[in-house]
């Protein structure tokens, strides 16, 4: 339900909404279909920490084109903490070289993708849907009715299409907006050699 309290109370200060985000769920009532894989693409869930490195740095890759993008700090990033659950972070592969990921968790018998994300050069070739629906398929064997993530509505990416095209909707009553204020225009001072 839209908190109109707070749009109207931050429309009022001058601020202006530069973002919408939402939440996307999958009913997982029946098996889902089965992922289909590209050609020379292998997948497996997380074994140790020696793929940690390697998918951080397949995600920040992919996430590189996403708006907002900060880089996460690896060590927190690899701190994976109670909602951490193996069989549900899932590496696609070519050769060697992990080209996409998926990291999962779960809450209160849902599944939910937390980072979905695939190198520039293996765009479009149907990774990122297969990806998902490994996920679904393991929340589906687990017993989980329902798969969840959230996502930003406007992704250059095409994100909401992929999702659509793999059987999820948006949840009308999760979506988010986020505010934005200018303090002060003007640009930044650089200063001269000869003012330093």
């Amino acid at each position: 339900m839209p908190n109109l309290a707070a749009r109207h109370l931050l429309e009022r200060h001058d601020y202006a909404a530069v973002r919408f985000f939402m939440r996307m769920v999958a009913d997982l009532d029946a098996s889902p279909p089965p992922p289909v894989w590209p050609d020379g693409i292998t997948v497996r869930s997380w074994e140790s920490a020696a793929d940690d490195r390697p998918a951080y740095l397949a995600l920040e890759e992919a996430f590189r084109d996403h708006w907002g993008h900060v880089p996460a700090d690896f060590g927190a990033w690899s701190r994976k903490g109670d909602r951490f659950d193996p069989g549900l972070w899932f590496f696609a592969f070519d050769g060697a070289v992990i080209v996409g990921a998926l990291v999962g968790w779960h809450s209160l018998g849902a599944g939910w993708v937390d980072q979905l994300g695939v190198r520039r050069p293996w765009r479009t070739r149907g990774l990122g849907l297969a990806l998902l629906r490994q996920a679904f398929a393991e929340f589906y064997r687990r017993g989980w009715t329902r798969g969840w993530l959230d996502v930003d509505a406007e992704s250059e990416t095409g994100a909401t299409r992929l999702y659509e095209r793999a059987g999820m909707r948006a949840d009308s009553d999760n979506a988010t907006a986020l505010y934005r204020k200018e303090l002060r225009s003007g640009t930044e001072f650089v200063p001269s050699d000869a003012e330093v």
